[in-house]
């Protein structure tokens, strides 16, 4: 219907909950999404008689979760997430009725 629902999703490391609010019906949504990291790991070496580990970050992460409305909605939503110190990501989602979702964070 293009009605745009406020979402907050909370930063974590792999799993973490998440809330929505649909303003024209009073439906409050909560739900909790897991995701795994893609990419980054450790480097190990030596400079000069020093052992040296490097850390690079995870690329991306894939996640899943799922949102549930007082009102009997469920929402199953598919995210793509940007790790950092502030994430950001996107992510589509269908409910029970068909009905398709996009979330932006």
């Amino acid at each position: 219907t293009g009605q745009i629902l406020p979402f907050e999703i909370e930063t974590s490391y792999g799993q973490g909950k998440m809330t929505a609010l649909n303003d024209q019906t009073g439906e409050k949504f909560t739900g909790e999404y897991s995701a795994i990291r893609r990419g980054g790991g450790m480097t190990l070496g030596n400079v000069g008689n020093s052992n040296v580990t490097l850390f690079h970050p995870p690329l991306s992460a894939n996640g899943q979760g799922v949102l549930v409305g007082d009102k009997g909605t469920m929402i199953r939503l598919y995210l793509e997430i940007k790790p950092g110190l502030r994430p950001t990501g996107h992510g589509t989602g269908t409910d029970e009725e068909g009905r398709r979702y996009e979330v932006y964070f």
